[in-house]
């Protein structure tokens, strides 16, 4: 079973190299725990690949993953929804997971998309979990991991567009790093993920991943999976 530390160097690893290799080309190893995540390097296919181990730490094979078209799950206001990670146990949905990224270049185009993409898919699950019981007698569980570039771009205050209501005061002046901890944590205060990971990275390999709110820690997102897992195999256990 991996350390604590080996858990965090090998999301510091995962973070640094991310800018660098996201047009590259690797082979993941999924399915093989953590060894397996540090050595992949393929876009965000490392720190799938990385989530994924944690799970594999605690007793899941590579049966249990779903990735790319295969982890789609019913929605309430679309038939379907591909997530980028699902983990299952037979029927049960022990956990859909969505990770993603804001560069620099695309910030201004893509932020408000990827804001709209992480509140809908969530509230797509959880409406058609709760009208219908779709996913079964377990409730399902959410996580959300959230890169942004570190970088001049992603850094200064966003220009506003002018609005007849006044803003929420933590927005004014906020950059788009400030604007990805503020979705990320009120995501996380609303219940619409059981948990999320926050964290802004460099392509300079030289510049540490920092991760600014306390709460949505790398270490903390692990000990929810983990926590998960246990509940899961919990009540399974008891019949």
């Amino acid at each position: 079973m991996p350390t604590i530390g080996e858990y965090q160097e090998a999301f510091e690893a995962s973070c640094r190299s991310y800018w660098t290799t996201r047009d590259s080309q690797a082979v993941s190893g999924g399915g093989e725990g953590l060894a397996a995540a540090v050595r992949a390097g393929k876009h965000f296919g490392s720190l799938e690949d990385l989530v994924e181990s944690v799970f594999v730490d605690r007793g899941y094979s590579r049966d249990n993953f779903l990735r790319s078209v295969s982890a789609t799950v019913p929605g309430y206001y679309r038939s379907t929804k591909t997530w980028d990670l699902i983990v299952r146990d037979g029927r049960t949905l022990v956990a859909a997971l969505e990770l993603k990224s804001l560069g620099a270049v695309s910030a201004g185009n893509n932020f408000n998309n990827r804001t709209e993409e992480a509140i809908g898919n969530a509230t797509d699950l959880w409406l058609l979990h709760n009208r219908r019981a779709a996913f079964g007698e377990i409730r399902p569980w959410c996580g959300f991991l959230f890169l942004v570039e570190d970088h001049e771009e992603t850094s200064h205050p966003v220009r506003q567009r002018p609005s007849p209501w006044p803003l929420e005061p933590e927005f004014r002046e906020s950059s788009y790093k400030d604007r990805g901890a503020i979705l990320s944590s009120r995501m996380m205060a609303e219940g619409l993920y059981d948990a999320v990971c926050y964290v802004t990275s460099s392509a300079d390999p030289s510049k540490p991943a920092v991760e600014p709110v306390p709460e949505l820690t790398w270490l903390r997102f692990v000990t929810a999976i983990q926590a998960r897992v246990a509940y899961v195999k919990g009540i399974e256990a008891a019949g």
